[in-house]
């Protein structure tokens, strides 16, 4: 998914792309009214004032397109970045893959258990006694206090 959301034509990117091309084509004509404006102030025709209003909305649209252009350049950083994470987290994932399994470097026979199935196994923690083939001599429980 987060491969597909920082493709070029993802949906993220291909609304905001949508948003700047309305915001350019209103900046466009924002400008066009200044211009036209400017042309009747020269000529006596309209106020100050309104030359002023139709130059804040002429300025105002240019910001716009430049935050939008900003916004779809954030955007694309922040969905790549995600890419790139989600990669590194399967990629952690697959070299991980065989640490939960437990193989023995010795052939013998196990002979207590410390950890059940489902029990947390921290590194170096003893999970089970594993002795030769051989038989054991004698197995006993010893009181402390007879030692």
């Amino acid at each position: 998914m987060a491969q597909l959301n920082s493709a070029s034509d993802s949906p993220v990117i291909g609304q905001l792309t949508e948003r700047l091309k309305a915001a350019k084509l209103k900046a466009q004509t924002d400008s066009v009214n200044l211009v036209r404006y400017l042309n009747l102030s020269a000529t006596g025709a309209i106020s100050q004032s309104d030359v002023d209003r139709v130059k804040t909305h002429a300025e105002a649209s240019k910001r716009d397109v430049n935050a939008l252009s900003d916004q779809i350049i954030a955007q694309k950083r922040s969905l790549e970045l995600e890419a790139a994470n989600a990669r590194n987290r399967l990629n952690q994932a697959n070299n991980n893959q065989g640490d939960g399994l437990l193989k023995s470097l010795l052939a013998g026979k196990i002979y207590e258990v410390y950890k059940q199935k489902g029990d947390y196994i921290h590194q170096n923690e003893a999970i089970a006694l594993i002795g030769d083939n051989a038989s054991p001599i004698a197995r006993l429980s010893i009181d402390e206090g007879d030692f």
